[in-house]
């Protein structure tokens, strides 16, 4: 009676783990199947250490870390090669934010971002005398303008009044509102209005220094400038939430019900006859080619970005509850987000929502996992996960949607991280000992220590398993003297943790394997060299670990009398493992 084992795929916990296939697992964590061998994700490499813990969200910025302390989405300029390097956000306290670079290339200070309306309404004094047979009647309003660029929406417009050809006008109360946090003003545009049979037509006057507050206008209505552009060109409303750049050159938030789309290529402008009310109170929103999805606390919704000055959402069928808004990903294939009984998918023309782990993860499981804690970034085929469990236990998991059928664990723990604009290098933050270390994903030459254990294989009488082998590839074994020296070199680079005292021993404290599973720093740094770990292998016989031992080479071993109905095998290490063998004999392994 034997088991074998040629090929490796992940965990689908939805299976009872006796009748799972034999390539299937119950443990598949830190590992690279996609071949269908056993290998070892590659370790992160810390790229920094930030003094600070308590981050939520970290951006990659004029070559250093900007940290947040909220939750916050992050657009960058919508203008290409912005020598300001604009940067746009939202967050769960602040609103809508930007910022700029500085001098010296760092982040500049954030401010609030649009420019609010004057609430001032203008005075108007008519002097002088002109043409008393030409006689029309006008107003005035005016703007404002930051030193971007920025124009903002009109001040309340003064009252009507009858002017005379050549006569001048003097225009005072021209005053700024409050700025507080706001781009600085740099100038005010007053612009004249003239009232006609068929329409009112605001022109430009002129444009003045900020701390004017008053013009006389005697400008000939033939040289008037341009027409007023910014009408109903509002900052963003308080409380936006969820900042999406979308197709179009437009950015999205919410507020509760509502949806809101920014000017195109005005960011700093948020027409309300741009916005929708949805039905349900929106959770997320995630853009994907053309579309914006939005996701609601009971259906989702698919709206069209080519114009958003005249788009209306479309709600899907079903009723698809968001309900990890950082769980939210958009991929090649669309976009993927946590609901109450799987992870779903809103594809480019989809009708309604796909639930991509119903075959994989029951519902139960599936909350066990406490998807309302998830914290999601799409790298590749990827969806990388990291959450906190009912138990407490924090850790994480992919789904390779290149391989949906499976599921893979991973025991680090991350709290924030940055995916570089063009979706191929993923940086995380790891909080431990009073601050956050940020690493590159699968940054090192260096492999994880990966553990996959096998399915639970049942005979129909007790046996006894007598001999295994591991086919991998072994690494040539190391001297002692190159033993020691990489051990030296081990605790110089871990030389900060060890004198804080900070050996990342509990599960969700240290980096993706940063250490040997179930130990510490100190099992790496002080392993002894008779103790140097290649492949760690464990036998379990009905319920209970009988064997334990470190495989070096791809011989037959011997195990030790165990007999029972149940088996199954569990393989932890760094080295690719091609296959593995359990037999009643020597001879019966040797004959496979």
């Amino acid at each position: 009676m034997r088991f074998d084992i040629p090929v490796f795929s992940g965990m689908r916990p939805l299976i009872d783990p006796r009748l799972l296939e034999p390539h299937q697992a119950q443990v598949a964590a830190d590992c690279v199947l996609s071949s269908g061998a056993l290998k070892a994700l590659r370790r992160m490499r810390v790229e920094a250490r930030l003094a600070v813990r308590g981050v939520q969200d970290i951006l990659r910025y004029g070559g250093q870390w900007m940290t947040f302390f909220e939750p916050v989405s992050v657009c960058q300029s919508l203008v290409a090669s912005d020598e300001l390097d604009r940067v746009y956000y939202t967050g769960l306290g602040s609103g809508a934010m930007m910022f700029r670079r500085a001098e010296g290339g760092w982040a500049g200070a954030p401010v609030r971002l649009g420019i609010p309306a004057p609430t001032a309404t203008p005075t108007c004094v008519v002097q002088g005398e002109g043409d008393p047979n030409a006689i029309y009647s006008t107003y005035y309003l005016f703007t404002l303008v930051s030193d971007l660029g920025e124009e903002s929406a009109p001040s309340p417009a003064s009252a009507l009044m009858d002017v005379q050809t050549g006569q001048p006008v003097q225009v005072s109360g021209l005053v700024l509102p409050d700025m507080t946090r706001r781009n600085t003003v740099a100038h005010k545009r007053l612009y004249r209005g003239v009232s006609g049979t068929q329409a009112t037509l605001e022109q430009l006057v002129a444009e003045i220094d900020a701390d004017e507050d008053s013009y006389l206008d005697s400008i000939p209505s033939s040289h008037l400038g341009e027409a007023l552009p910014t009408e109903g060109w509002l900052p963003p409303p308080d409380g936006l939430q969820g900042l999406t750049a979308v197709h179009g050159g437009s950015l999205a938030g919410f507020v509760g019900h509502r949806l809101y789309f920014c000017q195109p290529f005005a960011p700093y402008a948020w027409p309300r006859a741009f916005s929708h009310s949805l039905e349900h109170p929106i959770v997320a929103l995630a853009a994907t080619g053309g579309n914006l999805v939005i996701l609601t606390e009971a259906s989702a919704y698919v709206v069209s970005c080519d114009d958003v000055t005249a788009t209306v959402p479309r709600k899907l069928e079903g009723i698809t509850p968001c309900v990890g808004p950082r769980g939210v990903v958009s991929m090649r294939q669309g976009v993927l987000f946590p609901g109450v009984d799987g992870l779903y998918l809103v594809g480019g023309g989809s009708s309604s929502p796909e639930n991509l782990t119903a075959g994989v993860i029951s519902e139960e499981f599936w909350q066990a996992m406490r998807p309302d804690t998830f914290r999601a970034w799409g790298l590749g085929e990827r969806y990388i996960c990291f959450h906190e469990d009912e138990s407490g236990m924090r850790r994480g998991f992919i789904f390779d949607l290149a391989a949906p059928g499976m599921l893979l664990g991973l025991w680090a723990y991350s709290t924030c991280g940055y995916l570089e604009p063009e979706g191929r290098r993923l940086h995380l933050g790891f909080e431990s000992g009073g601050r956050t270390s940020v690493a590159l994903w699968e940054g090192d030459e260096i492999k994880c220590s990966a553990q996959w254990m096998s399915k639970v294989f049942r005979f129909p009488a007790p046996v006894n398993m007598a001999a295994a082998r591991v086919e991998a590839e072994f690494p040539p074994m190391l001297t002692k003297a190159e033993f020691e020296a990489r051990r030296a070199a081990l605790a110089e680079s871990y030389a900060d943790e060890i004198a804080a005292g900070d050996l990342g021993g509990r599960l969700g404290t240290a980096l993706c394997g940063s250490v040997i599973f179930g130990g510490d720093i100190l099992d790496s740094v002080s392993a002894a060299y008779s103790e140097e770990p290649v492949l760690a292998f464990q036998l379990y016989v009905d319920g209970r670990e009988v064997y334990r031992r470190n495989v070096t080479s791809p011989a037959p071993f011997p195990l030790p009398a165990a007999s029972g109905r149940e088996a199954w095998v569990c393989i932890s290490g760094a080295v690719d493992v091609r296959r593995v063998s359990v037999a009643g004999s020597m001879a019966e392994l040797r004959a496979s």
